[in-house]
């Protein structure tokens, strides 16, 4: 009777521990920050942001905060190519919403002509659209109508771009890519918010005190004084280095090395960069030929982080 007594305690106290351990394993992350772009998604908004198989290839990353529209009133947050809607009054599960951002911002183009015939054609009977060729296979890989809507026009030419709009997304059909790669989604978010709320505070980098402001990603601008010098004349290199958020990034180091004519370098190194991010250095390219290219390579290096860039002149007289 005793060893059942302790039995049933401790099936007691695992049920307990289990009932404990199961919810807090089934919980998502309650924010995450995305350093990109300075911003945070957090709670129904990061749930619905992760639920997406590729949430950055269908949505971007986050370009504000979640904050209410003075217009709808809705809680909205925004992203390279959507717009999320909090509607409370909506059901557990369906409440997080994404704005028909290709219906609010589709402007009729001429229709390219392309044969439908085919079996790489999907016809669209209630809107009478046909999705076809690369634009069906991304559709079909990238949640369909539950993630793009339906077709609200067919394949036409924008400026030269072929497009198609969906009712809450437009592909484009970029050739110049790789293979597999050349469907992509127009970044419909930034465009909407550009016109509806145009705010550049909102777009600001939220740094709170729970993310340290450390360099995470160096960016490097190099160039030139001049385009054309003259032989044995001086010219100047500038550098600029910024970090993820475009603050100057201070005490970097910088080398250049020089590519002349004739196959000849030189490399040198930089004064650390100053409280703007600049530095500089000043040389004489020397007797070189004319009407020929010198190549700048600029290597860029700053807590273990490493970037190059490139700029050149030419030499005329």
């Amino acid at each position: 009777m005793q060893r059942h007594r302790r039995l049933l305690a401790l099936l007691l106290v695992l049920g307990v521990v289990n009932a404990l351990w199961i919810p807090a394993q089934a919980q998502t992350q309650p924010e995450r920050y995305f350093p990109e772009t300075g911003h945070w998604i957090s709670g129904e908004f990061l749930d619905f942001y992760l639920a997406a198989g590729d949430p950055l290839l269908v949505y971007g990353y986050p370009i504000t905060d979640a904050f209410q529209d003075p217009l709808s009133g809705f809680t909205v947050q925004y992203f390279n190519r959507a717009r999320f809607e909090l509607h409370i009054e909506a059901p557990k599960g369906q409440r997080v919403q994404l704005s028909p951002l290709g219906w609010l911002l589709y402007e009729p183009g001429p229709v390219a002509e392309f044969s439908t015939d085919t079996p790489a054609c999907r016809y669209f009977p209630e809107k009478g659209m046909y999705v076809c060729y690369a634009f069906l296979d991304f559709f079909n890989a990238n949640g369909g109508t539950a993630q793009l809507g339906a077709p609200i026009s067919n394949i036409e030419n924008h400026d030269g771009l072929y497009v198609q709009y969906f009712e809450r997304a437009r592909l484009e059909w970029h050739p110049e890519l790789a293979s597999g790669q050349r469907v992509t989604i127009s970044d419909l978010g930034r465009v909407y918010f550009d016109q509806r709320i145009g705010d550049p505070a909102l777009l600001a980098p939220n740094v709170s005190n729970r993310i340290t402001q450390s360099v995470i990603q160096l960016q490097v601008r190099a160039f030139v004084a001049n385009a054309v010098v003259a032989p044995k004349s001086r010219q100047i290199v500038y550098v600029v280095v910024q970090d993820q958020y475009l603050r100057a990034v201070i005490r970097a180091n910088a080398a250049v090395t020089i590519r002349y004519p004739g196959g000849k370098e030189e490399r040198h190194s930089l004064p650390l960069t100053n409280d703007y991010g600049v530095t500089q250095l000043e040389f004489n390219v020397g007797d070189q030929p004319v009407d020929r290219i010198v190549e700048l390579t600029v290597e860029v290096s700053k807590g273990g982080l490493q970037k190059f860039s490139s700029t050149w002149f030419r030499i005329w007289w």
